[in-house]
């Protein structure tokens, strides 16, 4: 069974899914029935109930924006949630600010999260790092500050 739950599937792929057995319910899920600690139904928004014994729950992150709107970076929605939008290695569209782990990916796991964050560190400093270098080279002052 299938509660779309306000989500847009194609036709084509509910009928799919129908011609697999599954049945696409259109209401919208407002909680589960649960009986001596067992999930038994779903609550239906119409009223009613649909029983079943298990029950997968889709989820759409949403990056932590706070602090970042200001800046103008770019995001973007996906079926796996919404997330800044970045490169490989974590630069946003502003220069100087990058992103990494879950605020760029919103589908890791959290080590595949941290291992990002850790390579778009690395980026960080080595940019920092040729900041710095090349103004030293050319004798500016900025090196000082960067």
């Amino acid at each position: 069974m299938l509660f779309p739950n306000g989500m847009d599937f194609p036709a084509a792929q509910i009928e799919q899914l129908t011609a697999l057995g599954i049945d696409i319910n259109p209401g919208r899920v407002e909680g589960v029935v649960v009986d001596d600690d067992r999930l038994v139904a779903v609550r239906l928004s119409g009223g009613g109930e649909r029983t079943l014994d298990a029950l997968a729950v889709p989820t759409l992150p949403r990056a932590r924006l706070a602090g970042l709107e200001e800046l103008g970076v770019e995001v973007a929605s996906s079926p796996v949630g919404v997330a800044v939008v970045v490169d490989e290695a974590g630069h946003t569209s502003i220069p100087g600010v990058w992103a990494a782990g879950n605020v760029a990916r919103p589908a890791t796991q959290v080590s595949e999260a941290a291992a990002h964050g850790s390579r778009v560190a690395m980026t960080v400093n080595t940019e920092l790092v040729f900041r710095r270098a090349e103004a030293a080279a050319s004798g500016s002052r900025v090196a000082d500050h960067v």
